[in-house]
């Protein structure tokens, strides 16, 4: 288990891949990656010019103040600790005081950035703000420039015995992928360009963040609500950020869409799912966050934000697809999913206003949450109430279970059913009162003006239909309205954050595959080996691809003779023949062979053949590289520290083979055997698609950007 204030990755499930490119068939980047890269720099200017951009800009100015502040009153904290033994009440009341400016300080610049969070006007779309219910949108969280160039340096001389200055360039173009990461554009090239960065923390966490260790690179992140900054070496910290970035800038782009086209509230609608689910991911995959913004309250509270408001993009939708909601099921249906979204606001409402949310979700967030829920529950007793009195008088067979959700009985006259509706009305008049209320309490929501105007719009129209139903002889006291059932016949969902965007290739693919070559694998140095051919072998064996491993099956003498259909084995003078389907040799360490003496082990990975780096080379092109070899040949191998850890990742497993055995008798035996010797088999798991005795371990061309066990954030 995690101690406190660890953050971890807790991935149970599978989820999109990312693609890595082989590096013998690498390519430049695609045209449409240029395309999105040189649109991003187009437009920077016009970005530059907008709202948005200049409240990042002072949320940017902000944290580093704040950051500063804090600094300040933490210092004032150890003061007044340290002069608890002293007996100078002067120095103690200056630093009381110096402890209480510095807290006003920061609370100040603390509601100075919820004003900026609480800026809704800002985020919404320009041209038809007036006729649109405003979004609520999600700041992103700012981060500082990491160094980390010294470390990785450093890593790789120490772990992986290579020279750091060749990896200059690889240096550089992650430092400007990262760069890229922390200004990303307000659209979907924003998106993309998060998601590559994210995709590629998958490769440099493997090969440069040990989990029994830690890697001395601080990421720095502030609080994207609170502003607070928290510095953390964890890399599961860093994914995290980038997956909460990943998840605001899409409820940013979905409150940015022109709502009134089928379009745009399409568009916005599908944004909002996708923050949903990043906010999710995040949820389900990391916990123990040392940030406010990113623990189990707060994200609780912003799923469902996320999700109430693409239900009332479905909403909107509808009114646009049926610009007038007319006849008894529409009004109903019309009716239920009003108070199906009331509903959902009302949920938000409530894990807003408790625990850790309390104080750090903005009030405008919440005042306007509250304001939603009366406006939705308002429009539902609308609806129903219009639906009750457009209800046939005549046959209602039909209509039996949609007026057993409203509680009416098909034998409820006409003018019952006309008092429900009254009821309905007024009740809907109660709750379009509340919601005005709600906005005049808040200062941030008396500033969008869409609001007043929306607000003013629906009351308008009951008080419109309530007026139309009076009459002068009705003096019968009102009826309580029955209650609207809550039901959609679409729901919104979270939609899984797609990695599949942003294909990338793995910056370090020269340290060679990373199932192989990763920050966990501990390797041996890498020694340069000369094996002569005897006996027309060299008396070794190979499995895989990308790397090939030296393997082992016997621990007798053993030559190679090869014919066109067959290989020969000759032990103790005593040949049995071995078909060889694909007529590729299968070779073996010979412990009393050419190999063996040169000092070739068992699990030695191949990473050079004649001064040829081969650790991305596939197993047959290795292979006709040492057979042409007719004298000798120089291999450049590593030697693992643990055999089996390396069999692991290669679905493969040690076992050691009896040497009384036959040679037609290639299954494992026991290891309690008095002489055996260990040799790399494929794992019963395996699926060896060519039925040949040699198993080629599978490219990892596809890798997920998920790791199944913990990451811990020390």
């Amino acid at each position: 288990m995690a101690s406190k204030g660890q953050f971890e990755n807790t991935s149970n499930t599978e989820q999109e891949t990312v693609s890595t490119t082989n590096p013998v068939t690498k390519k430049r980047r695609s045209h449409g990656t240029v395309a999105r890269v040189l649109r991003e720099n187009e437009n920077a200017a016009v970005y530059r010019e907008s709202g948005r951009w200049q409240l990042q800009h002072k949320r940017q100015a902000l944290n580093r103040k704040i950051h500063k502040q804090t600094k300040l009153r933490d210092g004032a904290e150890n003061l007044i600790k340290a002069l608890k033994s002293t007996n100078d009440r002067k120095l103690k009341h200056a630093a009381r005081m110096e402890l209480s400016f510095a807290s006003f300080q920061l609370d100040q610049l603390q509601e100075e950035l919820e004003g900026i969070n609480c800026s809704l006007d800002v985020y919404q779309f320009d041209g038809t703000m007036e006729k649109q219910v405003p979004m609520i949108p999600l700041g992103l969280r700012e981060t500082q420039d990491v160094d980390f160039c010294s470390q990785f340096k450093e890593f790789l001389q120490d772990h992986y015995d290579e020279d750091p200055e060749k990896y200059t360039e690889e240096f550089a173009r992650y430092r400007k992928l990262r760069k890229t990461m922390c200004n990303p554009s307000r659209d979907k090239d924003g998106i993309l360009s998060l998601y590559e960065y994210y995709n590629q923390m998958y490769f440099v966490e493997r090969k440069f963040f040990p989990k029994r260790g830690s890697m001395a690179v601080y990421f720095h992140w502030y609080d994207a609500m609170t502003g607070l900054p928290k510095v953390q070496r964890s890399a599961a910290f860093e994914k995290a950020s980038v997956m909460f970035n990943i998840g605001a800038l899409w409820s940013q782009i979905g409150t940015k869409q022109d709502r009134g086209t089928a379009e745009g509230v399409e568009e916005a609608c599908m944004a909002f799912q996708k923050a949903a689910g990043a906010f999710r991911f995040i949820r389900d995959n990391f916990m123990n966050s040392p940030s406010v913004d990113m623990t189990q309250d707060t994200l609780e509270a912003l799923i469902p934000l996320m999700l109430v408001q693409a239900q009332a993009c479905m909403w909107e939708k509808r009114r646009l697809l049926h610009d007038d909601v007319d006849g008894f099921q529409e009004c109903i249906q019309a009716g239920q999913e009003c108070a199906e979204i009331s509903q959902g606001y009302k949920r938000v409402q409530l894990l807003m206003n408790s625990g850790i949310c309390m104080d750090s979700i903005p009030t405008a967030w919440r005042n306007l949450v509250k304001i939603m829920s009366a406006h939705y529950k308002a429009l539902s007793h609308y609806h129903t109430a219009a639906g009750l009195l457009q209800c046939p008088a005549g046959e209602t067979s039909g209509l039996h279970e949609m007026l057993s959700s409203l509680y009416i009985s098909d034998m409820d006259s006409g003018p019952k059913r006309k008092k429900q509706a009254k009821a309905h009305l007024h009740a809907a008049l109660r709750h379009h009162e509340e919601a005005m209320r709600a906005r005049q309490v808040c200062r941030f929501c008396r500033r969008v003006l869409s609001l007043h105007k929306v607000l003013t719009v629906a009351r308008d129209m009951s008080t419109n239909k309530l007026v139309g139903m009076e009459e002068e002889d009705d003096f019968d006291a009102p009826l309580a309205p029955t209650p609207v059932k809550a039901y959609v016949r679409q729901k919104a969902f979270p939609i899984s954050p797609e990695f599949h965007m942003a294909p990338v290739e793995d910056l370090f693919y020269k340290l060679g595959p990373v199932h192989i070559f990763n920050a966990e694998n501990t390797l041996g140095a890498s020694r340069t080996v000369t094996i002569h051919r005897e006996n027309g072998s060299f008396g070794f064996s190979v499995i895989g691809s990308a790397p090939m491993i030296i393997q082992s099956i016997d621990d007798q003498g053993a030559a190679w003779v090869s014919n066109d259909q067959e290989a020969a084995w000759v032990i103790d003078d005593q040949e049995a023949a071995w078909v060889i389907d694909d007529q590729r040799p299968f070779w073996v360490i010979d412990s009393q062979g050419a190999a063996s003496e040169a000092g070739v082990q068992v699990g030695d990975i191949v990473i050079g053949v004649n001064g040829e780096d081969v650790k991305w080379g596939e197993h047959h092109d290795v292979v006709e590289t040492i057979r042409h070899m007719t004298e000798h040949v120089t291999l450049q191998v590593i030697t693992p520290h643990s055999l089996k850890d390396v069999a692991a990742h290669c679905d493969l497993k040690v076992v050691k083979s009896d040497s009384g055995s036959s040679c037609n008798d290639k299954s494992s035996v026991s290891s309690q055997g008095s002489s055996s010797s260990l040799s790399l088999q494929p794992s019963s798991s395996s699926n060896d698609s060519e039925g040949s005795p040699k198993t080629q371990i599978k490219e990892e061309n596809t890798l997920s950007p998920l790791l199944k066990d913990k990451e811990n954030l020390c």
